[in-house]
């Protein structure tokens, strides 16, 4: 495995660090990877050993106000923001190797930016893996502050609201402090404009996700006090396609990729992206 890294411009002119881990011979596909809130793509370097070993290319961009990425650190307007950037980031995956398939995973609200992105332009991809994602907001973030959401983020974008338990993130006390100690994952409180889009966004999907036609893997963790497992059972349940797979892993946290029954996790991804390649 050997690892590249740039820069590209999104649509507004925003500079987005952006990283390739490829296979030491032709990958048989492109895996395009959407990272979660406050964190970054270089936590997914096992992830991508994992698939590079099993012969496929790993692309991963930082989202705009995470990592490496320019913006207003874990700060977001609207999704629409995402959504676009992830499709600057997909034509540019399709410019290098327009021949090889094309998958999208997801992880948490990375997960949610791929789903919407997919409603849009599904039929260009292979197939969507989702893991954890935040297709419905957990029922422990306080139903007034769900309620007022929009509000509060339309009145005071930048006002510091939630900050969500970072040791539900795994089982792992390794994994969570690392986590707590990466200077690069943003460790403040969730601004009020972030928390209202990722509230609005999550229930407009819930009305939308019939229409979602690509072969899809929804893979959650029953015990994920983050987001809720309901979100990923719904979208299974409700999507259009008739090549869709559910996978809910028995007392796993959020971050499945990083639990200790991690390797069982990545060999179901790998043995889904295998079907459809």
């Amino acid at each position: 495995m050997h690892e590249t890294t740039s820069q590209f411009s999104a649509f507004d002119g925003l500079q987005l660090f952006e990283r390739t881990w490829a296979p030491d011979e032709s990958p048989r596909a492109v895996v395009a990877v959407v990272h979660g809130y406050s964190e970054h793509s270089g936590r997914y370097q096992e992830l991508s050993q994992r698939l590079t070993d099993a012969g496929y290319a790993v692309s991963l961009f930082d989202l705009r106000g995470h990592g490496k990425s320019a913006g207003t650190r874990a700060f977001v307007r609207s999704f629409d923001e995402y959504v676009r950037d992830l499709q600057s980031f997909i034509e540019r995956l399709r410019e290098r190797e327009p021949d090889l398939p094309l998958f999208l995973l997801g992880h948490s609200m990375g997960g949610l930016i791929a789903a919407l992105w997919t409603l849009k332009h599904g039929s260009t991809v292979r197939g969507l893996a989702l893991s954890a994602a935040a297709l419905k907001v957990s029922d422990e973030i306080h139903p007034w502050l769900q309620r007022f959401s929009a509000v509060i983020g339309a009145a005071a974008p930048r006002l510091p609201t939630i900050r969500f338990n970072d040791a539900f993130l795994s089982r792992r006390a390794e994994v969570v402090q690392a986590y707590r100690d990466d200077p690069l994952v943003y460790h403040g409180r969730m601004l009020a404009r972030t928390g209202a889009e990722l509230v609005r966004n999550s229930r407009e999907i819930a009305g939308r996700v019939s229409r979602l036609t690509a072969p899809l893997l929804a893979m959650h963790g029953s015990a994920d006090r983050l987001t809720d497992p309901e979100g990923s059972r719904r979208l299974y349940e409700q999507a259009a396609s008739s090549d869709k797979t559910f996978k809910l892993y028995e007392g796993l946290y959020h971050e499945l990729l990083h639990e200790p029954e991690r390797q069982q996790v990545m060999t179901d991804l790998v043995d889904w992206l295998r079907a459809h390649c």
